[in-house]
């Protein structure tokens, strides 16, 4: 008996493992849609154009500086559902996600200009923001480590990298 709950248990666990990891939560994934361009590849082709305008726009010691905001920023783990590309000429291009309910996500490109005061970064999009996920504004902050953003509820959280 004991040796065989050595081996059900080990098993039930990886089984709860990979059902958590695979699991989709029964959520159905769609896209808002952005008057400037369609949506239909938009997502998809979005990091790799940031890409190459990252290593036009600046150089390796501005890519990794958390101190200057321009550049690429993501939510660790989430690098493709949510990131942020501040550009030089002080427009954002800002990729995330909603969701309205339990069954649904909605995919979010919004793009724009940005004003910095201090560590406040004021985001104005182009076609207006939702308030009920965001109202435009995140904060720089430093956590002794490294430079982060934030929005005011806390629910985004941005490391600056490359891609």
């Amino acid at each position: 008996m004991k040796r065989s709950i050595f081996i059900i248990v080990p098993v039930l666990i990886i089984v709860i493992l990979l059902w958590t990891m695979f699991a989709d939560n029964g959520r159905k994934r769609i896209s808002e849609t952005v008057p400037q361009k369609d949506t239909s590849t938009q997502n998809l082709d979005m990091l790799p154009n940031l890409h190459g305008r990252l290593l036009e726009e600046l150089d390796t010691t501005e890519i990794y500086d958390g101190s200057i905001i321009y550049g690429f920023w993501f939510k660790p783990h989430e690098a493709c559902a949510m990131n942020v590309f501040f550009h030089k000429d002080k427009t954002f291009e800002f990729m995330y996600y909603e969701t309205p309910d339990d069954t649904t996500i909605v995919d979010v490109v919004k793009k724009g200009t940005f004003t910095m005061n201090g560590d406040t970064i004021k985001m104005v999009s182009n076609d207006g923001w939702n308030p009920k996920w965001f109202d435009g504004v995140m904060y720089r902050k430093w956590n002794k480590t490294n430079y982060y953003l934030t929005d005011n509820k806390g629910t985004m959280f941005l490391v600056k990298g490359h891609l």
